[in-house]
């Protein structure tokens, strides 16, 4: 069903996107400051919205990381980072009790990645220090997941996001990586 699914979502993507080619590229894909110009082509315009409209209504999942806002306030981008990590961690393993009750189970630990070494640190040190004494249920959590062998927490670059794509305004030379990389992760996923 997912294969069905990413490909109508593909094709429907690429019909629309090859139309693109007519018009001029700039220096980044996502402008950051643009000035109010209006569309020359209107049923382009249209089109491309409706399909827009129509995979981000259908297919929540296409939108849901970029559009979560954080339920917490943190202090820092080290607490930031160490409690998406563990809203990614309990996000996981709902993932693998669902696979583990349809008879998948999986043998060896998921693999989180986080751009930020600091967290990771925090993350796979058994040692608890008073200053994370406000994260520390997060703190205790993780330990316990990475003790348990459920996830093992790898550092990623931030060159490397591939999420970077669908939330950040790049230049064009690293929107055209990170999207290759991207294109090459599916088609071997496929």
């Amino acid at each position: 069903m997912v294969v069905v699914c990413w490909s109508f979502n593909f094709k429907l993507l690429s019909r629309r996107m090859s139309r693109l080619s007519e018009f001029r590229s700039g220096t980044e894909p996502l402008a950051i400051k643009t000035e109010e110009k209006p569309c020359t082509n209107q049923l382009l315009y249209r089109q491309l919205v409706g399909a827009l409209q129509y995979l981000t209504l259908t297919r929540l999942d296409i939108s849901y990381a970029v559009s979560k806002k954080q339920p917490t306030v943190a202090r820092s981008s080290t607490e930031a980072e160490y409690k998406a990590l563990a809203s990614a961690a309990i996000e996981i393993i709902w993932l693998r009790q669902l696979l583990q009750e349809l008879d998948c189970k999986q043998r060896s630990s998921t693999p989180l990645y986080c751009d930020n070494t600091s967290a990771l640190a925090l993350a796979n040190n058994l040692v608890y220090h008073s200053r994370t004494k406000h994260i520390d249920v997060d703190c205790h959590f993780i330990r316990n997941c990475i003790k348990d062998q459920t996830i093992h927490v790898h550092h990623i670059s931030s060159k490397d996001q591939l999420a970077d794509l669908f939330t950040k305004s790049l230049p064009i030379a690293l929107f055209r990586l990170i999207s290759s990389k991207l294109i090459s992760s599916t088609e071997t996923s496929a």
